[in-house]
Parts: structure tokens; sequence; C-alpha cells
């Protein structure tokens, strides 16, 4: 079985940033393109990073994959945490809009 895991994470803030750049470019090409035709070479030319970068941090494509949905996910939860906060002073039609908002933006 392949490994899905990502292989360090970044200490430094440039490599933080380079990360986020790598997931956000695997997420892109998943949506024009589709997870069949996503491959490292496209992400890492799509990110503008050397494909060493990748590999320094993800072993392949699938472990990419999962590094972008957990981001994904992560900032999902972020902005319903948000959403429930500010719902507690909002009138239900107000929260009903904020919800819809919410759901149309994921």
């Amino acid at each position: 079985m392949a490994d899905i895991h990502q292989r360090k994470e970044p200490k430094q803030q440039r490599a933080r940033t380079r990360i986020q750049q790598i997931l956000q470019a695997t997420a892109e090409l998943i949506e024009i393109n589709g997870l069949e035709s996503l491959t490292t070479n496209h992400v890492a030319e799509h990110a503008n990073v050397n494909i060493a970068s990748i590999y320094q941090y993800f072993p392949n494509k699938e472990a990419l994959i999962l590094a972008s949905l957990e981001s994904h996910l992560q900032e999902m939860s972020k902005m319903l945490h948000q959403v429930l906060q500010m719902q507690q002073t909002m009138s239900i039609a107000e929260s009903t809009r904020l919800w819809c908002m919410a759901a149309l933006a994921y």
C-alpha cells in the first residue's frame, strides 16, 4: 500500500507558504481537470515550484490529494466556527442568510 501521508511538517514560514501554494495548485487542478489527470509534475508547474519541493513533503499524488482535502476541511471548519460565533447575536432571518452564504461558499 502506498504511503499517503505528508513526509514532514514545514518548520519555517517560507516552507509553510510553499506548502500552501502546492495544496492550492492541487485543488485548482483537480477542479479544472479532475483527479484522473492530476500529476505531481502538473502540480509543480501550476504552483511554480520545483518537483523536488513537492517530493520533499509529499511522497506521491495521493498524499497531495489527501493534504489538499484536509486543508480544505480545516478552512471549512474555521469558517463554520466563525458562522456559529456570529449567529449568536443574529435574528433567525440573518442567521439563515449567513448559513446559506456559507453553504454556497463551499
